[in-house]
């Protein structure tokens, strides 16, 4: 354990262990990435490095350019370099996503109570490879990671809004993978987003 709290894994593994309430590393690759900061508050965008070009939200059926980022919502980073940042917070322990009905972009997805494959409001949850520079389509919880941001189109004739609760129960380490794999653009926002 070092003196932030992280400790490796292992040494070919590229994730650590949030062992306290400092924060954890965050791996960006150069590119898109789709993350998300599993935890509670807010960081500035700046706090991630000055090779952070730009940073969107989804709010509503639009892209909104932000300069600070809440924990638990999906972001889309560009990042002009790869890069390991520090991201200082408090590991989130419970809370609720709220999700509207269409495509959000969430985190803390690997918390939900519950079985997300098994809820008919969720129609599907996509995740990005910035290498790849594809989607793949996430089938089982055992694929959901912390600091991934996730694509999650939600389809509830219920209600505009979907809450899911999430829980780090104590005693749980909640495990942080360093590359942060990110969904894809949707085409009418390219446009809008390129770097």
């Amino acid at each position: 354990i070092d003196s932030t709290g992280l400790r490796a894994t292992n040494s070919n593994s590229p994730s650590v262990l949030l062992t306290n309430a400092t924060g954890y590393l965050l791996h960006l690759e150069r590119g898109w990435n789709l993350i998300s900061l599993p935890i509670d508050g807010t960081l500035a965008v700046s706090q991630l490095g000055d090779d952070i070009g730009r940073v969107y939200s989804l709010v509503g059926r639009r892209y909104v350019r932000v300069t600070e980022m809440t924990g638990h919502v999906g972001y889309w980073v560009y990042s002009t370099i790869e890069q390991t940042a520090f991201v200082s917070g408090i590991a989130a322990t419970s809370g609720q996503l709220t999700l509207h009905n269409g495509w959000n972009l969430a985190g803390s997805l690997d918390l939900v109570t519950g079985d997300l494959f098994n809820d008919s409001r969720i129609e599907a949850i996509y995740a990005w490879d910035t290498l790849r520079g594809t989607t793949r389509l996430i089938t089982s919880a055992t694929e959901l990671e912390s600091n991934v941001g996730y694509l999650v189109i939600v389809g509830n004739p219920a209600s505009t809004t979907t809450l899911l609760a999430f829980s780090n129960s104590p005693g749980r380490e909640a495990s942080f993978e360093l590359a942060a794999r990110s969904v894809e653009i949707p085409t009418a926002a390219r446009a809008e987003i390129a770097p």
